[in-house]
């Protein structure tokens, strides 16, 4: 179940327990060693470089914002709060182009 309502003043308040699905009808497509998503609804097209597509695929709904940056730490050797920075950073992102969906936010 998506969370009703969920406004831009409060993207900053997304954290380690936010819930993120992929939003319904946003296609991705591999192109030139990036991923490409496109929001139909606005047009508008999303570029991700190989760190953001190893977040996007783990935005299925079953892992938080904090398991996926812990993989992310452990794949690409970084601190675990630098990858959880960059993670939010993403969230943030992919949330106001209407990309992705929040299930939970605490």
């Amino acid at each position: 179940m998506v969370v009703p309502g969920f406004m831009e003043d409060r993207l900053t308040a997304l954290s380690a327990s936010t819930l993120l699905t992929h939003a319904p009808d946003v296609p991705s497509r591999p192109v030139e060693g990036k991923g490409v998503l496109i929001n139909l609804d606005s047009g508008h097209y999303f570029s991700l470089n190989e760190t953001g597509q190893f977040i996007w695929a783990r935005l299925n709904g079953e892992q938080d914002l904090g398991a996926i940056a812990a993989e992310v730490a452990a794949e690409y050797e970084v601190n675990p709060e630098e990858a959880l920075d960059d993670t939010l950073a993403l969230a943030i992102e992919l949330l106001r182009e209407g990309l992705v969906d929040v299930i939970r936010a605490e």
